[in-house]
């Protein structure tokens, strides 16, 4: 299992990921790499951690925070 995420960086920026289950439970930490101007595309593996249900993608650059809700049903 795996996430795919496309994000558009306006300069070059270090950006960190969190995924969290609808208890706060930590299912994946992505710590801070350094992306670039344009396009970005990134897999996350997920090894079978997400089962049905609702989760939270949390999104850290230097400039602030997007926190994206995931939902998974009949998997």
């Amino acid at each position: 299992d795996y996430l795919m995420l496309s994000f558009e960086l306006s300069k070059n920026e270090m950006i960190s990921f969190y995924l969290v289950d609808d208890k706060g439970k930590l299912i994946l930490e992505y710590p801070a790499n350094r992306f670039v101007q344009g396009e970005n595309d990134i897999r996350l593996d997920l090894n079978g951690k997400m089962k049905n249900g609702v989760y939270f993608l949390t999104v850290n650059s230097f400039f602030g925070r997007v926190v994206k809700k995931i939902i998974v049903l009949d998997k």
